[in-house]
């Protein structure tokens, strides 16, 4: 993937302004991470969507040091004033059956909507709080990550790029600040590469595989829950 850089890179570019330490599950048993979102988590716009999908090729990435399982739906919004939130999903209860270890967030893109954004923006930093405090909360206590949203690269499905970028993602730092959660930015690298989405809004194959790397590399470097420092 020439357009993708090293996780070393990936520690210097993350827009929240660095990756914070949560320490290393990696002597445990296979570490079980369960992968919330909407489509982009899900892998729409390949056909068949699961095994082109990030979490798919994250899986490959990192063998049988993880136990990983795609919950992304289609649709669905981090803010609960939607018509459409994932926490009245079936997959939100799917998730705490599954017991996770550590929870990868990539949520967000759909509270964009022009129907939704006047409700949900004076809502979304603490709205992304609750999130990571509701998953914290399940079963494992599990470690929360927050994956940065790959850019709208242009208008499709009533989605603003300009709200996802200028107004979501800075709420979202604050968020993740505040929480004390790692962030993995998988937004910043496809800027310069409208080339890699289908739609505007949904990536080709490489792309999802470009996620699943820098994800990966997060994951196993020094602050990752999948770190081996010896």
């Amino acid at each position: 993937m020439r357009y993708i850089r090293s996780g070393r890179w990936l520690a210097a570019r993350v827009l929240c302004g660095g990756i914070l330490g949560i320490g290393s599950l990696l002597h445990a048993a296979s570490v079980r991470i369960a992968c919330v979102g909407d489509s982009l988590t899900l892998g729409t716009g390949t056909e068949p969507s699961e095994p082109y999908a990030y979490p798919s090729r994250l899986q490959e990435l990192l063998g049988d040091r993880a136990i990983i399982r795609n919950f992304g739906v289609g649709g669905r919004t981090l803010s609960s004033q939607t018509d459409r939130p994932y926490v009245r999903a079936i997959a939100w209860a799917e998730v705490r059956n599954f017991e996770p270890d550590v929870v990868l967030i990539m949520l967000d893109t759909n509270d964009t909507q022009s129907n939704y954004w006047p409700r949900v923006q004076a809502r979304l930093r603490d709205d992304a709080v609750r999130r990571i405090r509701q998953f914290r909360e399940m079963p494992r206590s599990p470690t929360v990550w927050w994956l940065l949203p790959p850019p709208i690269v242009r208008p499709a499905y009533g989605l603003d790029p300009t709200s996802l970028r200028f107004r979501v993602l800075p709420r979202l730092c604050e968020a993740a600040a505040d929480a004390r959660v790692p962030v993995v930015d998988t937004h910043t690298p496809f800027l310069e590469h409208p080339d890699r989405f289908l739609d505007g809004v949904h990536l080709d194959p490489s792309a999802y595989l470009a996620i699943a790397m820098l994800v990966s590399d997060a994951l196993t470097g020094p602050g990752g829950p999948l770190h081996d420092s010896s």
